[in-house]
């Protein structure tokens, strides 16, 4: 009788693979073909789903005859150009059929002399399908022609009107045999793998019970990203494809195939669009190999020194007491610079990784808590206005003679800022708004500030600098922390060239380095005893911040240590 044609089998859901026609599961499977057996490469490209048209020769896009399997040097390219139907270019599927063959042996099911085992049959759809690209429209909100449409981006964007899902082509279509005499651990496979490797039709096996297996026809779209794809719409009059034919070793063969199982499985768990995986790809594809070795190091120092520098922040903050030599308007400016960078990094959320979000998020947390910890903030219950609740500054306990002198030095610094930013942030939303181009005025707003920011954010820390050159003390500065922030800086300035973010952040990373540069200089020039109490109280550095504070020396004493090179200042006003 003539077996059955596998498009006839019931279907798995993956649409690469076919069910076997009987429940056998051996415990090996050994090559059916023998070494050096000659076989062409037939590929069909059409719109049905079952296919049987093999005297179709509009079909038949590429055939390759004589390759011989398990020859290493088969490498066959061909580039192509395929004409869409009106249904391909509204949201239609094109499938490739690829049939491996024994030589001299028909396709066809109808044929007298057809086999089963003397052909591999896989299908592959062409036509990927992902929600519609969002489309912005970048104008100058000063000054520019409002008629004029900017030219699309790359993929081009699908009409507003349209459906909120779209076909894609990608123009590579790489098929992979396997060329290893290998036996097949098959009871062994992961239940997703097995699909790939057709067995023997008639159940055949040895002694053991090891089964027989065809050669692996392997479709590889690894390397696909979604921003080599372009949308297809009416405008699409041809799609290029290239086919790619060339051996693979089975220690690649299962590589491949797992990762992109498991990267597909882990990005459909976390709810993830795939932009993630893409990212992934584009590192691998695209950095030096040393480099991404680099980077995959970097990465895990970056994340346990992020952690490190959270928690000693936190540590720091919770048992502080007071605002003693902390410049609380740094503080508050840390905080809308920080709002203003995510409402940029989210303005333009394409263009950002989740990494660079997420730690975005977590510092602006930890940022609006050390305002509560410094100013004794509470939220009672409002009596007036809007809104359920307020804030309340609790005001009434005095404030040291060390904090006045810090408030004092910060407002100065501050005065001395306020005459350079609001020049420079003035002169800078003239030029953004004459001269570069914004989706809308909310754009140009958080654009301009995030360039502002970006550009100028390190003057952020320059009150601070301010008071410990008055103070002439770096005592009071949490150093774990700025350690840990200031390793992630250069870090960062490595991630800056090759994760994706936009490229003000980019640079952004690069000019934090100064801040930390002039931190260092100053714990060098005001050098710190560890064997005596500093002026809050604390000895032998941050380790001993949960000690009971000593008391410090008299004025005379203070200033006899100051002169001696030691960290200790006077804490009573001179009257």
């Amino acid at each position: 009788p003539v077996a059955p044609h596998p498009d006839s089998i019931v279907k798995t859901n993956s649409p690469e693979g076919l069910a076997q026609p009987f429940a056998f599961n051996p415990p090996k499977a050994f090559p059916l073909w023998e070494d050096k057996t000659k076989a062409d490469l037939f590929v069909y490209v059409s719109e049905d789903y079952e296919f049987n048209k093999f005297e179709d020769k509009n079909s038949l896009v590429w055939r390759s005859d004589d390759i011989e399997l398990g020859d290493w040097t088969e490498d066959r390219v061909v580039d192509l150009s395929i004409k869409p139907s009106k249904h391909v270019q509204n949201n239609g599927t094109l499938y490739a059929h690829i049939y491996f063959a024994k030589k001299d042996t028909p396709l066809s099911p109808t044929s007298k002399d057809f086999s089963l085992d003397n052909r591999v049959y896989t299908r592959k759809p062409l036509t990927r399908y992902f929600k519609r690209k969002r489309e912005f429209k970048v104008k100058k909100l000063v000054g520019g022609k409002q008629d004029v449409e900017p030219e699309p981006e790359k993929p081009p964007t699908v009409p507003e009107g349209g459906s909120t899902i779209v076909s894609y082509w990608h123009q590579n279509l790489t098929i992979a045999v396997l060329a290893d005499r290998t036996v097949i651990p098959y009871a062994a496979l992961p239940p997703e793998l097995k699909p790939m490797y057709q067995l023997e039709s008639t159940g055949k096996h040895d002694q053991h019970g090891n089964g027989f297996v065809l050669p692996v026809v392997y479709i590889n779209d690894f390397w696909q990203l979604k921003e080599h794809m372009t949308a297809i719409n009416e405008t699409v009059k041809e799609l290029p494809l290239r086919i790619n034919f060339y051996p693979i070793s089975y220690m690649k063969l299962q590589m491949y195939s797992s990762l992109d199982i498991g990267m597909s499985k882990q990005s459909g768990m976390m709810g993830g669009t795939g932009g993630e995986l893409d990212e992934v790809k584009r590192m691998l594809i695209e950095t030096n190999p040393y480099l991404l070795a680099l980077t995959v190091i970097v990465s895990c120092l970056h994340s346990a020194f992020e952690m490190l520098a959270f928690k000693n922040d936190i540590a720091f903050w919770k048992d502080k007491k007071g605002t003693a030599g902390l410049s609380v308007r740094s503080i508050f400016l840390d905080i809308a610079q920080q709002i203003i960078v995510f409402l940029y990094l989210m303005d333009n959320n394409t263009e950002t990784s989740y990494m660079i979000l997420i730690g975005q998020a977590v510092g602006l947390a930890i940022e609006l808590w050390k305002v509560k910890k410094a100013l004794k903030v509470d939220i009672v219950p409002a009596t007036t206005g809007m809104l359920p609740w307020r804030l309340h500054f609790n005001t009434s306990e005095p404030l040291s003679d060390l904090e006045e002198k810090t408030k004092e030095y910060d407002e100065e610094a501050f005065k001395y800022l306020t005459y350079a930013a609001f020049p420079l942030l003035g002169c800078y939303a003239i030029y953004s708004v004459m001269y570069e181009e914004h989706k809308s005025w909310y754009s140009f707003v958080v654009g301009t500030l995030v360039g502002f920011v970006y550009t100028f954010g390190f003057i952020k820390m320059t009150p601070q600098l301010f008071i410990n050159y008055k103070l002439k003390s770096v005592a009071h500065m949490p150093f774990r922390t700025m350690m840990y922030k200031s390793l992630n800086t250069f870090i960062d300035d490595l991630f800056s060239f090759i994760i994706k973010m936009p490229m003000l952040h980019r640079l952004a990373c690069l000019r934090d380095d100064v801040v930390f540069f002039i931190y260092l200089y100053q714990r060098w020039i005001y050098r710190t005893d560890h064997s005596r109490a500093n002026e809050f109280g604390q000895v032998g550095g941050e380790e001993d911040e949960k000690k009971p504070a000593i008391a410090a020396s008299s004025s005379s004493d203070a200033k006899k240590a100051v002169t001696e090179g030691v960290d200790v200042k006077e804490t009573k006003k001179n009257k």
